[in-house]
């Protein structure tokens, strides 16, 4: 029995994700190095808060946890969640909670 096909093939083919060994192994040392920056240097985060607020700190963790997402080889199907959860925002979030966490 053949597997039933989805409908929204068109549509996946219009958003392109990165599934090359390379880019996935960028996401998970990128998630790794703020994952570590969280617990090692907790006075840091608790200035970037403060500075900053709440929301920080979630567009901080969305981007740790698109990038192992994508890093352990997840492919999102629907479209929704393809956008939600892509590399490209998981990296701009990770280098710029890096970026603000040491320097």
């Amino acid at each position: 029995m053949a597997a039933p096909k989805r409908k929204n093939r068109g549509v996946l083919k219009r958003i392109p994700y990165p599934t090359a060994g390379w880019t996935r192994m960028i996401s998970i040392i990128l998630s790794a190095v703020l994952v570590w920056i969280f617990f090692s240097r907790p006075g840091d985060i608790l200035t970037l808060l403060e500075q900053q607020g709440n929301g920080i700190i979630a567009l901080l963790l969305w981007g740790v946890a698109i990038g192992l997402i994508h890093g352990i080889g997840f492919v999102p199907f629907h479209p929704f969640w393809r956008l939600m959860f892509h590399p490209v925002i998981g990296w701009l979030c990770l280098l710029y909670g890096i970026g603000m966490t040491l320097g």
